[in-house]
């Protein structure tokens, strides 16, 4: 996982499906309030989260029975290292950007002007529709005060 949206995991108990919203404290801050004396050990159903420096999830209180909650929420993936030859992408409908990029860099190295600009325009075109794609929707704020 590459980031946690914190602002999107829920916790429920499987057994009768009541959910409700997990807060989420930062590391530091977590640690010193949630893993300190006999706090460490409380139990019950977990009520808030942090996402530790190897990225994973920890909640708290340890859930006093296992198995029988079930935390949800979203995450952005990174995209994975493409090494070897059948390795894919992890946005199949947009391949064409990394050759595209490619021919760019092809283009500038033999320096072929016509095809570099052939290449940036289709790099262009498909760059705008991955991020209308792939990004958040630009929404208003509520009130200040």
């Amino acid at each position: 996982m590459a980031n946690w949206k914190v602002d999107s995991l829920r916790c429920y108990q499987d057994s009768i499906a009541d959910e409700r919203w997990m807060v989420y404290r930062p590391w530091t801050e977590f640690r010193d309030l949630r893993l300190y004396s006999t706090i460490r050990t409380q139990t019950g159903r977990p009520q808030e989260f942090t996402i530790k420096p190897d990225k994973s999830l920890m909640v708290w209180p340890i859930p006093d029975d296992v198995g029988s909650y079930t935390v949800t929420g979203e995450y952005f993936r990174t995209a994975p290292e493409l090494v070897n030859d059948a390795d894919e992408p992890a946005f199949d409908s947009f391949q064409m950007v990394i050759v595209w990029n490619a021919l760019m860099r092809y283009a500038a190295w033999v320096e072929s002007p016509t095809t570099y600009a052939r290449a940036q325009k289709e790099y262009n075109r498909l760059i705008m529709k991955l991020q209308k794609d792939e990004t958040q929707e630009i929404t208003l704020g509520g009130a200040l005060a």
